[in-house]
């Protein structure tokens, strides 16, 4: 829709506040959700490599790579720099409906928040 508004010249600024709140709600909801899907997607032995890796993919592409490039097409075409945006979001949303998540563990029967809190204070206390 944006893409179409930009390429037309009808774009207004209140619907460009509307694109914008829409885009921060969802970048709202993706980070946690990242964050909790990581470990039902990567195996248990490659979780601290995950982790120590998405950060650092998140600063290269997301903040040095990505804009670059935005940039580029932006200055060639901005309707179409917004299009390749959008379909790298289709994407992405296609490669997580194909991801299988790996089985949950066992969870002890009765354990409740704080004992999870508390193992996983014991695991941090003594894993170097």
């Amino acid at each position: 829709m944006l893409v179409v508004f930009v390429g037309r010249g009808i774009l207004q600024s209140w619907e460009l506040l509307v694109f914008g709140v829409l885009s921060g709600t969802f970048d709202a909801v993706f980070t946690p959700a990242i964050m909790a899907i990581t470990p039902e997607i990567v195996p248990d032995d490659l979780l601290p490599a995950m982790n120590s890796l998405r950060p650092l993919s998140n600063n290269v592409i997301g903040n040095m790579i990505g804009p670059a490039i935005g940039g580029v097409l932006a200055a060639w075409s901005t309707s179409f720099a917004i299009g390749v945006d959008c379909a790298t979001f289709i994407v992405s949303a296609g490669a997580l409906v194909l991801m299988k998540p790996t089985p949950a563990p066992d969870r002890k029967a009765g354990a409740s928040m704080i004992d999870d809190v508390r193992e996983g204070r014991r695991y941090v206390r003594d894993t170097r």
